[in-house]
């Protein structure tokens, strides 16, 4: 069985031994194999015969170069293998073969294995290109770009049918105007006016990137080339340019940030957990470190009773950023406790889930509303310290803005719980460990007091 059984080769050779040992050799290995003498003949055999890869062994003094049949060959059929099998391997005959098309050289007498790894190669090579271009050409029809054009007084007088199936603005609503009376939204304003700037000097531009509304209020990143146009003279005519949706490529820029963020913030959690000496000490890092990832301005940390209750405690871990009115909040906190199932620190214990309240102020349960709304205290997430199955404690952020749930927050608050978890239980077994070394100790210096020599 052949390394591609069922390919076909032509071999290209005026030594009729040759081409007949090799055809046998390639026929035994699997291959289908026609021969031809010369290039004329090579060219009335790929009439009907489709062949992938094409060995190229002329003699100098036949009637043809080795080299020049290949491009015929190639004009045939692009995608072909073209090998060259020569009595001359020289360097400067190698890269003649390759400028003229040769995936690659062979010297004569022929190394079957070198033959047969060869041919695998440059056929596994030929179809990757082919994959590559194909893949290309899926993308070319279906690529989201469009064409536009302005006239010498740069004013928009094109543009091609996609522009308003990507944008949602019907192009005609900006036929006619300039660049400024488009209202494009949320520029940078040095790239705006480096932008106008080029516009105005009838300098050729590139990758000019900015937003649009569609009109059911989402945004669309457009990357946006312009090329000058001038006529024989020397005089301006306008811009002819081609515009990008380049939306997908800058969300996945987005993901990938803020998925790095996350990972770092864990790293450095999981880092400062291990050189903090208490819980407590743990848990304000990982305050400290989520309330700066989030930007959320309020933090604070409960830890599930001892008790069996399931009861959340206040601890003394705090992050308050903005500090006004919050002096309240944080003394009505460190006085109550959650039952489970009550307020978002019982819900988030009893549900052992990330919980996100939208507006607190509306939420009939959560116990501090009417304080919450006196301070402006509006949205609010909590995410439970998990060991296994068991919540060990809850770790809840507040802000002033009512905030719609965050799917790459919640992912990542999903990450830190267990780790959280984790951290108070081997804080709590470290303390647990010292504990009994000193009652030992202790043991065993009462125990020495009452020896007498």
């Amino acid at each position: 069985m052949g390394d591609f059984p069922n390919y076909r080769i032509l071999i290209v050779d005026d030594d009729r031994d040759f081409a007949a040992a090799l055809s046998a050799m390639l026929i035994d290995r699997g291959y289908a194999v026609e021969t031809a003498v010369d290039g004329a003949a090579a060219g009335e055999v790929l009439g009907r015969f489709a062949a992938e890869a094409a060995l190229i062994g002329l003699r100098p003094d036949g009637g043809d170069s080795p080299l020049d049949p290949m491009a015929e060959m190639r004009r045939r059929q692009p995608d072909m293998v073209c090998v060259m099998v020569s009595d001359f391997t020289e360097v400067d005959t190698v890269l003649e073969a390759g400028r003229a098309g040769a995936d690659d050289c062979l010297s004569k007498p022929i190394d079957p294995p070198l033959l047969f790894a060869t041919l695998k190669r440059c056929i596994a090579n030929r179809k990757r290109l082919r994959i590559s271009e194909q893949r290309f050409r899926d993308i070319t029809e279906a690529s989201s770009d469009w064409f536009w054009e302005m006239d010498e007084d740069l004013r928009f007088s094109y543009f091609s049918d996609r522009f308003s199936e990507v944008t949602g603005v019907p192009h005609d609503s900006l036929l006619g105007k300039t660049r400024e009376e488009t209202g494009i939204p949320d520029v940078d304003a040095e790239a705006w006016q480096a932008h106008l700037a080029d516009l105005a000097a009838h300098r050729s531009f590139r990758n000019f990137h900015h937003t649009r509304t569609r009109l059911d209020g989402s945004l669309v990143h457009l990357s946006v080339n312009g090329q000058a146009i001038f006529d024989e003279a020397g005089k301006f005519l306008g811009y002819r340019g081609v515009s990008t949706d380049i939306t997908e490529r800058i969300l996945a820029e987005e993901a990938l940030r803020a998925k790095s963020k996350e990972i770092e913030l864990l790293r450095m959690i999981a880092v400062a957990s291990t050189q903090a000496a208490t819980v407590e000490d743990a848990l304000q890092t990982a305050v400290d470190m989520v309330c700066n990832y989030t930007g959320w301005p309020v933090g604070h940390a409960y830890l599930t009773a001892d008790d069996g209750s399931g009861k959340q405690l206040p601890t003394s871990v705090w992050r308050i950023v903005e500090a006004d009115g919050c002096e309240k909040f944080r003394a009505v906190t460190m006085v109550t406790s959650f039952a489970p199932g009550v307020g978002l620190p019982g819900r988030v214990f009893a549900s052992g889930q990330l919980a996100w309240i939208k507006d607190v102020t509306v939420d009939p349960n959560f116990p501090r509303r009417a304080m919450a709304e006196e301070l402006g205290i509006v949205a609010a997430f909590g995410f439970p310290m998990l060991v296994g199955a068991e919540t060990t404690g809850v770790l809840v952020c507040l802000a002033g803005k009512a905030v719609e749930p965050d799917v790459a927050l919640l992912e990542a608050m999903a990450q830190i719980g267990p780790q959280r978890g984790r951290v108070i239980e081997r804080k709590r077994a470290e303390t647990a460990l010292r504990d009994s070394d000193d009652r030992y100790a202790r043991a065993v210096a009462g125990t020495n007091d009452g020896i007498r020599d």
